[in-house]
């Protein structure tokens, strides 16, 4: 059984879903050192990628940009409340990194 959760968002109900761990995978398979950021990645607070969040609810970078920043935040905040493993490991691997880059 998988974790899901709706939101309120633009009038509409938004589901946020669980991803899988294949899906996980696939997301770290894809990050390297040539890994661009969003704007939107480093707008919002928190540390899941908006390629993260489109892909547990559905929403469009599109859709995103057109939203006020509060708004994107709720949704970063709820993928990262359903999706807590994935949401600790990549602040994990990001507190190294900066660590590494302070050394």
């Amino acid at each position: 059984m998988f974790l899901s959760k709706q939101i309120d968002l633009w009038g509409e109900k938004i589901t946020v879903n669980e991803l899988t761990v294949k899906e996980v995978r696939e997301f770290f398979s894809q990050i390297g050192d040539d890994t661009e950021l969003d704007f939107l990645d480093e707008l919002i607070d928190g540390y899941l990628p908006m390629s993260i969040v489109t892909q547990s609810s559905g929403v469009t970078i599109d859709q995103m940009n057109a939203a006020y920043p509060s708004e994107v935040q709720k949704l970063a905040e709820a993928v990262a409340d359903i999706n807590p493993h994935l949401a600790s490991t990549i602040k994990k691997r990001v507190e190294a990194y900066q660590s590494i880059l302070q050394k």
